[in-house]
């Protein structure tokens, strides 16, 4: 009978356990590399999410922002458009009596008014005008003027013009040509972290309830 070599054996167990060992683990120069895919995958990331907030971010700011100028350019339209003559003077003053408008707050250094007062035809005065802050501000029969845009808007001008020429300051009921009130806004964001360039809004009203001189009429 043949007889079995156990130091042999043993050692061959041994060296058979130390390569199965070797060939499953991971060297310190792998595990490094692993480790540094790893982590630039995890910056790639947080930079794709970072500026996909920030995107969301500003397209929030954004439509926040056309949906405030929206509106005060529609409550603009809407309240003159609806303006009727101050037959007693008791809104626009004694000098405009049976006048429709009466822009107001000239700005010396551009020239163009700033403002414009008329009574409504719920029998209110109003007056919309830019003050020394440069904030959009309504008056309802003397009011204390409220801001109607929020502190995130910075504006830059807003010009109140009648039939394309700024130096007509007031529409009486003796014209002859029905007004076209027009308004232009420039403004821009101010939110912190953002940045935006200015943008301007226009928008051109005609009185509804006008009453052209009937003399003036005649052929």
């Amino acid at each position: 009978m043949r007889k079995l070599d156990l130091n042999k054996n043993r050692k061959f167990t041994h060296y058979h356990f130390c390569k199965t060992k070797n060939w499953a683990g991971f060297t310190t120069v792998e595990l490094i590399v692993v480790l540094a895919i790893f982590v630039f995958i995890m910056i790639a990331a947080s930079s794709i999410f970072i500026s996909a907030t920030q995107r969301q971010k500003s397209i929030l700011v954004e439509q926040e922002f056309s949906n405030q100028v929206s509106y005060a350019m529609e409550l603009l339209s809407r309240k003159t458009r609806m303006a009727i003559k101050d037959g007693t003077g008791n809104c626009l003053g004694i000098d405009f009596i049976n006048s429709y408008y009466v822009i107001t707050h000239l700005d010396g250094n551009s020239g163009f008014y700033q403002g414009i007062k008329f009574l409504g035809e719920d029998n209110i005065c109003y007056e919309f005008f830019l003050d020394s802050n440069n904030n959009l501000m309504e008056t309802k029969n003397n009011s204390l003027p409220q801001n109607i845009l929020s502190e995130g808007i910075q504006i830059n001008y807003f010009r109140v013009i009648i039939n394309g020429d700024k130096n007509i300051k007031s529409v009486s009921a003796g014209s002859s040509v029905q007004p076209r009130i027009t308004f232009v806004l420039n403004a821009k964001i101010i939110a912190q972290g953002f940045s935006q360039a200015e943008r301007v809004f226009e928008t051109t009203v005609s009185q509804r309830n006008f009453e052209i001189d009937k003399f003036l009429l005649i052929f």
